[in-house]
């Protein structure tokens, strides 16, 4: 078993003490009230469920686990949808689906929660998942995967997906290090790199679950890009062009008027 600070063990103890006495609601818990804003009302109005994505739940829970232990959050999972009447096959088939423990593996541990064998439940040696620094030690990873996902979602068909990152970043690990890769374990898993684009900014579709950065396709972007183009077809008499048929060549303007491009890089 790993040793506890006395920061840990104190803190320990006070959850401990208050999961087995029980908690009593004060006065204050009791009369706690909000004020409503016309922006709480617009949300409330918002229909969030229908937005809802399972993806969305196991990026949270990915995430989570990066500070909590799986068995605490799969049995907080566990707990709750059953005591809402959801079925065991429902709530086994939602934990396997978001990264957690089988329904099982979760039964299992809700009752020895529910016993009150508390310090088996928490005292198992293997404690939470670590935080992964995997960017700390290869920020260069990071600069390159984030430029390859921007080039990636703004290809005409594009069709990227963490898969595609998680790979990215598996080959560019191997090529820094001069290493052969000897299995087929990703370096950073296909869950994180979903963080990891989330962390960048991106957003998922709601049908396809592929990634896409917003900035691309904002209003006032598309509006200026049209606008752009417009100027260059209106006025294409007065610049060289390559000819679009199987052998290019150079088309001479048309126009006698005198034009400069200037490209700023």
């Amino acid at each position: 078993m790993p040793y506890k600070s006395k920061r840990q063990s104190q803190s320990l103890n006070a959850v401990k003490g208050r999961w087995l006495n029980g908690f009593r609601l004060s006065s204050d818990d009791s009369s706690y009230s909000m004020e409503s804003t016309d922006e709480d009302e617009t949300a409330a109005n918002f229909n969030l469920k229908d937005m809802i994505q399972i993806s969305d739940i196991a990026d949270l829970f990915e995430f989570c686990k990066k500070d909590c232990n799986i068995r605490y959050l799969s049995v907080l999972f566990y707990l709750t949808l059953r005591r809402f009447n959801i079925s065991y096959e429902e709530t086994h088939m939602f934990l396997k689906s978001v990264g957690g423990l089988t329904g099982e593996v979760a039964h299992k541990w809700a009752n020895v929660f529910m016993n009150g064998n508390f310090d088996e439940f928490i005292n198992d040696g293997r404690g939470g998942k670590q935080e992964n620094c995997f960017y700390d030690v290869y920020p260069e990873i990071e600069v390159e995967g984030r430029a390859f996902a921007v080039i990636q979602c703004t290809q005409k068909a594009a069709s990227f997906t963490a898969y595609d990152l998680a790979h990215f970043i598996d080959k560019r690990f191997y090529e820094i290090n001069d290493i052969n890769k000897s299995n087929s374990d990703l370096v950073r898993s296909v869950e994180s790199c979903r963080l990891d684009l989330r962390n960048w900014g991106a957003r998922f579709e709601t049908n396809t679950n592929r990634p896409y950065f917003e900035g691309h396709d904002r209003q006032d972007v598309v509006t200026h890009r049209h606008g752009f183009i417009h100027h260059f077809l209106t006025n294409k008499d007065n610049y060289y062009s390559i000819s679009p048929d199987e052998d290019p060549h150079f088309q001479v303007p048309k126009s006698f008027a005198k034009t400069i491009l200037i490209c700023k890089t």
